[in-house]
């Protein structure tokens, strides 16, 4: 079920790709703002997954996570391609051809990137490839090879579609789309899902490590300080 996901985030990873293209042809925003934004975009999904880990390994397990920034990734997608409506194509300079729905589109796209963002930064979490791995490895070497050759073909037809269709709705919407049924198929498990205790990462160790050590330091100062005292002032109390 996860690797399914994997396969349509490729195809969306393409087609957030051509981000700076559509914020400067689109847009018409200046190079070096568009460029802002996308490293903006790109530095937090570096440190989001970090708390992300923390609240996976403490609340919520691994599947549900997983269901739930996928259905944010989705959300994101389609109203990334509804923010495209009214823009010009790739080969246009003009930033939009109808004005009056800029603010519209503004709000549309804004949100947007916090969907994605949250989205995206599922997909760097440490459990969550764990997950990817051992599912990976349970398939046969015929399935192996299956899936090989179909995230291949998918990524070749995706990318040449792409690359050849000039209209930013649809170049978001195709990978909305196919996220959308990624999500669809990863649900039909729901039924047969059997919810664990949070099983922890490598996150979870090093918090109970540095709190032990940090009680251990405490309670050793504790004893060194009552150790002191009665040594110093304990002949005051004797008669």
């Amino acid at each position: 079920m996860y690797v399914g996901l994997t396969w349509a985030d490729k195809l969306a990873e393409y087609a957030l790709w051509l981000m700076q293209t559509f914020l400067t042809n689109g847009w018409g925003i200046g190079y070096t703002t568009a460029a802002t934004i996308i490293n903006v975009l790109v530095g937090l999904n570096q440190i989001t997954p970090i708390a992300m880990q923390h609240i996976v390994d403490s609340f919520m397990d691994n599947y549900w996570m997983a269901l739930l920034c996928s259905c944010a990734y989705t959300s994101g997608l389609f109203l990334l391609s509804i923010s495209a409506f009214g823009i010009c194509s790739q080969d246009d300079q003009l930033p939009f051809r109808f004005v009056p729905y800029k603010s519209i589109n503004m709000i549309c796209f804004f949100t947007a990137l916090g969907l994605l963002f949250i989205g995206k930064s599922s997909r760097a979490l440490y459990s969550f490839k764990e997950l990817v791995k051992k599912e990976d490895k349970r398939l046969s070497k015929s399935l192996r090879f299956l899936k090989t050759s179909i995230i291949i073909v998918v990524h070749l037809i995706g990318a040449f579609a792409l690359s050849n269709i000039k209209e930013w709705p649809l170049i978001f919407g195709i990978p909305a789309i196919c996220m959308l049924v990624a999500t669809l198929v990863f649900l039909t498990g729901t039924s047969s899902y059997q919810r664990d205790k949070p099983p922890g990462s490598f996150l979870t160790t090093m918090r109970r490590v540095s709190v032990a050590a940090f009680s251990l330091r405490s309670s050793t100062h504790e004893l060194n300080v009552g150790h002191v005292d009665r040594t110093r002032y304990g002949h005051r109390l004797r008669f």
